[in-house]
């Protein structure tokens, strides 16, 4: 840094001092760097020069994050935090009714608290300020138990508990992710076994199926006994009427003439005799009964 612009940088106005408004200290160190022509990283280093108190502060955490805050969004917590005065009451209210916000860190809130407190500019018993500060954290379960079991004294116990309590956590946390990042012994036995259970499972479901299917062949083999046992009856009826039918078309028929002449010729030589009106053996036409029954009727 040139010795013109140290010169200029050193009349800057020290923000966090009492005497010192906001909106004076950045007219002043805008127009410097404007001037200068300063880049964003060498504004927020000079940043760190010209704040003191709570000024400093805000501008510290917000460098010591993951992700460091940008020169703009720095400016505008500063800002924020400088805002012109409310009414007594509304700033009691809001310091009354502040709560830790998602994703904010202790540091981060101390320094919020810190501000509405300061700018209430009446005196309150430390006990008041106190029970604001811990019912600030009732969001946070675990936090808010041990803030009422400790029962701090005074604002600096309450936030060493707080920030006691902040860090643990986030230890805790880091050592979940490297426990999901590295193999688990309790996880690989508990996949064998859920390996050696899904294989007597699948056993069982085979066993199962090869069951299921005897008993299919069963009921079929009993649906077809079944069905026999229905249909046997018309089997027998269908059979007794072609042994009808055999017999009726067995039936000797009506011999005609010459052929039971031929037939009685042939029984004749052989001293048999037929009957050629009944068609009988043992007597001839002239003595058949047939014959005398009709003469009588």
């Amino acid at each position: 840094m040139s010795d013109l612009k140290s010169i200029n940088f050193n009349r800057i106005p020290i923000l966090g001092q009492p005497t010192v408004e906001f909106d004076d200290w950045n007219f002043s160190y805008t127009r410097w760097c404007n001037s200068n022509k300063i880049d964003e990283e060498e504004k927020i280093e000079c940043l760190i020069s010209i704040t003191t108190g709570i000024a400093r502060k805000i501008v510290i955490n917000s460098l010591n994050k993951t992700t460091p805050d940008k020169y703009d969004t720095i400016i505008s917590k500063l800002q924020e935090h400088y805002k012109g005065p409310l009414p007594k009451n509304s700033r009691l209210l809001e310091l009354s009714t502040a709560t830790i916000k998602k994703g904010e860190s202790v540091a981060e809130f101390n320094i919020r608290f810190e501000t509405l407190l300061n700018k209430i500019r009446i005196d309150l018993n430390k006990e008041v300020i106190i029970s604001y500060y811990i019912n600030a954290f009732r969001t946070l379960t675990k936090t808010y138990e041990a803030l009422l079991e400790a029962e701090p004294q005074n604002l600096k116990d309450a936030m060493q508990i707080t920030s006691k309590k902040e860090k643990i956590y986030k230890l805790v946390e880091s050592n979940r992710s490297k426990d999901k990042g590295e193999p688990n012994k309790r996880k690989i036995k508990s996949n064998t076994q859920n390996n050696y259970g899904t294989y007597y499972t699948s056993t069982y479901n085979k066993n199962n199926s090869f069951n299921n299917k005897n008993n299919n062949i069963n009921n079929s083999h009993n649906n077809n006994y079944q069905k026999y046992n229905n249909n046997i009856k018309p089997t027998h009826n269908y059979i007794n009427q072609n042994v009808e039918n055999r017999k009726i078309t067995l039936k000797p028929t009506q011999l005609q003439d010459d052929e039971l002449q031929e037939i009685t010729q042939k029984l004749a030589d052989l001293k048999i005799n037929v009957c050629l009106n009944c068609q009988r053996i043992g007597h001839v036409k002239d003595d058949c009964p047939e014959l005398e029954e009709e003469c009588l009727n």
